[in-house]
């Protein structure tokens, strides 16, 4: 189970294979020794601090007497007195039936902060140093990371009603070759032909069929046109007109389009391929950290808006004993934890993953990838999720 846990925290991180190497669990199961794969897994896995594993808190920090391997060849007599874990974390809970473990130290003892009589070579002195500039280097990526996402996901606040994505663009591929549209008036002219025929579901506000790039050409891709009606309904009934229809013995494949896609193609960009909806690779379950207890269904459809999240597919977890009130306070019990699965014609499950460590509620929050099997295992611990 340990290793499932950090695995699927540090999946995106590793796409060479599993995080972890191995897993040392002690006698009494109540600490273990996690050995990962880089240094840099075992850096972000100190961000796994605090969460809740066998409905305990697991904490997560470096073994006692952990050396940088930069410094280790400089700090012989301080290794010489602890084990080393070259790329470990010690993961400890106060419940012998938890596989996790208990948060250890990284000083060294005396000599944290050095007098005008210490000595400026003394390993130790260079391995406490080597530690502090570790925890400071590490704080400084999770605040730069925490800043990069969420220039690119807008904090979301709490108490807002769940917004409904509204489609009203249509995305068509394969209606003819990249190579024939390589001029102004060939796209212009297929505009038009494409217009006489997306005006019979209903009235069109604009439309965009973007130059195709040298390398779609010499590729032989489809080309491709995007067509934005005034209403949902109309861009749906294109959709299910269009899609699967052949021209010029060419199959075209119809799909809802975003209004950024739209806006995107409209200043020339020609966007790469994505799957169609509903594949399996934009089809999931995440999971959900550190979100405000008051937090609601509604926000967390609001946080991953756009990307195929709903209501009835958010399961929040719910504080030990506190099952009773789930009708009446459904804010005052949650652990701020949550399942939430993606699914459907709007899933994206991997833009939605691309959200951790954005803010909802004034707190950023983790998003890592998750399974049925997890949920289940959850609900099996006797967790209630509502």
């Amino acid at each position: 189970m340990l290793s499932e846990v950090f695995n699927n925290a540090l999946a995106s991180l590793s796409p060479e294979g599993p995080a972890v190497l191995g897993v040392n669990m002690s006698p009494d199961n109540k600490f273990a020794f996690v050995e990962l794969r880089t240094i840099a897994l075992s850096d972000a896995a100190q961000h796994l601090d605090g969460i809740e594993l066998c409905g305990r808190n697991m904490k997560v920090g470096r073994p006692k007497g952990w050396v940088d391997p930069s410094a280790e060849a400089k700090a012989t007599a301080a290794a010489a007195e602890a084990p080393t874990v070259a790329s470990g974390v010690k993961a400890t809970t106060s419940a012998a039936a938890a596989a996790a473990a208990a948060p250890a130290a990284d000083t060294v003892g005396q000599g944290l902060f050095p007098t005008p009589n210490d000595d400026a070579d003394d390993p130790a002195m260079q391995n406490a140093r080597a530690t502090m500039h570790m925890r400071a280097t590490s704080e400084r990526d999770a605040t730069m990371a925490i800043a990069e996402v969420n220039t690119r996901f807008p904090p979301t606040p709490l108490g807002v009603p769940a917004q409904t994505l509204t489609r009203r663009c249509v995305l068509l591929d394969g209606m003819v070759s990249s190579g024939e549209l390589s001029s102004p008036r060939s796209r212009e002219e297929f505009k038009e032909d494409l217009r006489e025929e997306c005006a019979k579901c209903g009235i069109i506000d604009a439309m965009v069929v973007p130059p195709p790039p040298r390398e779609a050409i010499d590729a032989g891709d489809p080309g491709r046109a995007y067509v934005s009606f005034q209403a949902e309904c109309s861009a749906r009934a294109a959709k299910d007109m269009l899609n699967g229809r052949v021209f010029d013995g060419r199959v075209v494949a119809a799909s809802l389009a975003s209004d950024a896609e739209f806006e995107r193609a409209r200043n020339g960009e020609w966007l790469p391929p994505r799957p169609p909806p509903g594949d399996p690779s934009l089809c999931g379950i995440l999971r959900v950290r550190g979100m405000p207890p008051e937090a609601t269904k509604a926000d967390v459809v609001n946080f991953f808006y756009g990307m195929g999240a709903e209501e009835d597919k958010v399961k929040i977890i719910i504080a030990p004993g506190m099952a009773n009130l789930a009708g009446s306070h459904p804010g005052a019990m949650s652990t701020g934890e949550a399942f939430v699965e993606f699914s459907g014609d709007d899933a994206n499950i991997q833009q939605a993953a691309l959200k951790d460590r954005a803010v909802l509620g004034g707190k950023p929050v983790s998003v890592f990838r998750s399974s049925l099997e997890e949920v289940q295992r959850v609900a099996l611990m006797g967790r209630t999720m509502i």
